[in-house]
């Protein structure tokens, strides 16, 4: 992991959601202060995903599709920090591909074009649609883009929770631009 060479402290601006049906979008955003001098955009998503910012239980949809799945012997509560499948103490700046604000559309596509979305392509779409109006609003196309997706990581990887199944898809964006001080983190999942 990158360590941090600087002190990041985050606050919350804005938040936004689309939910189709099961299949959801979450949009934060957040503006930061760097303490001691100016740190990379991989400096400031490793301090990111250590704030309880990044962390979140599992949401209580998620919840209720563990009843009906019939796993209440399966633990649903941990202590560990989560986000969404994800046990962020085992999560590296690694773990995320990166790329730039220009590409992230096209990272979006690539993900609809997989051919196992059966019924839930149109929800996902509608959500991608929804999405895509609002973060056109934010010029992203010279930040910096880190995207990690549940699917890419290894079945019995450490890093993903026991449960992470109740997901069938998660993928999270960490959008990052130095110049403006501004972090949007973006998941797609759907549960």
């Amino acid at each position: 992991m990158l360590a941090a060479t600087i002190a990041i402290m985050f606050k919350l601006q804005a938040k936004e959601e689309c939910f189709q049906n099961y299949h959801y979008f979450f949009l934060s955003e957040y503006s930061f202060l760097e303490e001691h001098g100016r740190g990379s955009s991989e400096e400031t998503v490793c301090e990111f995903i250590k704030t309880n910012y990044f962390a979140r239980e599992l949401p209580p949809l998620s919840k209720d599709r563990l009843k009906r799945y019939s796993l209440q012997d399966t633990k649903t509560e941990t202590n560990e920090p989560v986000h969404g499948p994800f046990k962020i103490d085992a999560l590296t700046i690694n773990d995320f591909q990166q790329s730039n604000g220009g590409k992230f559309e096209c990272i979006l596509k690539d993900f609809e074009s997989l051919e196992d979305w059966g019924n839930d392509l149109a929800d996902f779409k509608e959500n991608v649609e929804c999405s895509l109006r609002l973060i056109r609003t934010y010029n992203i196309e010279k930040d910096d883009v880190f995207h990690l997706n549940k699917d890419v990581l290894d079945k019995a990887s450490a890093k993903l929770i026991d449960n992470h199944f109740i997901y069938t898809y998660y993928l999270t964006f960490i959008i990052v631009n130095i110049e403006r001080r501004r972090l949007l983190l973006l998941d797609y999942g759907f549960d």
